[in-house]
C-alpha cells in the first residue's frame, strides 16, 4: 500500500508484476539460491538472510519500533557481506580472520545507526501504514540530527579502523559532511531522495576502505 506513495516505480505498484507473480518468482528463486549457495559454501549466510527476510516482511519487523527495523536491516547487510566475502576468499581453503569480523561488526553498527536516512523521504507512506520509523517516532528534527552526527562519527571511525593516512579519510569525510549538511538544511522529499542516494554512495566508499593503501 505504502509503495504506491513511497516507491511507485517498483514492479508491483507500477503494474509490471502482480503479487501472485511475485510469489511464484519467490517460490522458484528460494530453492535455486539455496542450491547455488550450497555449492559456493555460503549456505549458512543464505539461510540467515532468508530468516531475516521472513522476520522483516512476514512477521512485520519492518513496521515495528525503529530499533528493531534498523537492526534487521543492519544484520541483512552483514549477512550479504559475510557470504560474498567467504566466496571471494575461497572458503573453506581460506578462512576469514578476526579483523574481518571486527570490521563487519563496525560496518553493521554504521548501517544500523544511519540507515534511517532512507526513511526521511518515505514518511508520508510510512505514516499511512503506521510504520514506526525513527522520524515518525522521534520526530523529524531529532532524526536529522541523529543522521548527521552518526554519519560524521563513522566517517572518521571507519578509516581509523584501518589506520589509514589522511588520504583514506578524504572521501568518507567529504561525503559524510555533505550528507550531514543536506539532512539538516534541505528538508523536503526531493532533497531527501538525493541525500539518501549520497548515503548509498558513502556506504560504497566505506566498503572500499580496506582497499586503500596504508602508508605511514
Amino acid at each position: 500500500m505504502e509503495d504506491s506513495i513511497n516507491k511507485p516505480w517498483r514492479a508491483i505498484p507500477s503494474k509490471r508484476l502482480t503479487a501472485k507473480g511475485a510469489k511464484h518468482l519467490l517460490l522458484v528463486s528460494i530453492p535455486v539460491v539455496l542450491l547455488a549457495t550450497y555449492f559456493l559454501q555460503a549456505q549458512e549466510e543464505a539461510m540467515a538472510l532468508f530468516i531475516l527476510t521472513w522476520i522483516y516482511n512476514d512477521l512485520g519487523a519492518a513496521d515495528e519500533y525503529f530499533f528493531i527495523r534498523n537492526t534487521i536491516n543492519s544484520l541483512g547487510f552483514i549477512t550479504f557481506s559475510a557470504g560474498t566475502a567467504k566466496i571471494t576468499c575461497g572458503y573453506p581453503l581460506h578462512r576469514l580472520n578476526d579483523t574481518f569480523y571486527q570490521w563487519l561488526a563496525l560496518v553493521g553498527a554504521a548501517i544500523g545507526l544511519t540507515i534511517q536516512v532512507q526513511d526521511m523521504e518515505d514518511r508520508k507512506g510510512d505514516e499511512l501504514r503506521n510504520r514506526q520509523t525513527m522520524p515518525i517516532v522521534l520526530g523529524e528534527t531529532i532524526t536529522r540530527w541523529v543522521n548527521a552526527v552518526f554519519v560524521m562519527i563513522f566517517s572518521v571511525l571507519m578509516p581509523r579502523f584501518w589506520n589509514l593516512n589522511l588520504r583514506g579519510y578524504i572521501m568518507p569525510a567529504c561525503l559524510g559532511a555533505i550528507i550531514a549538511v543536506r539532512t539538516l538544511k534541505w528538508r523536503n522529499v526531493v532533497c531527501d531522495k538525493k541525500t539518501f542516494q549520497l548515503w548509498c554512495l558513502w556506504l560504497v566508499v566505506i566498503y572500499l576502505l580496506p582497499l586503500v593503501e596504508h602508508r605511514d
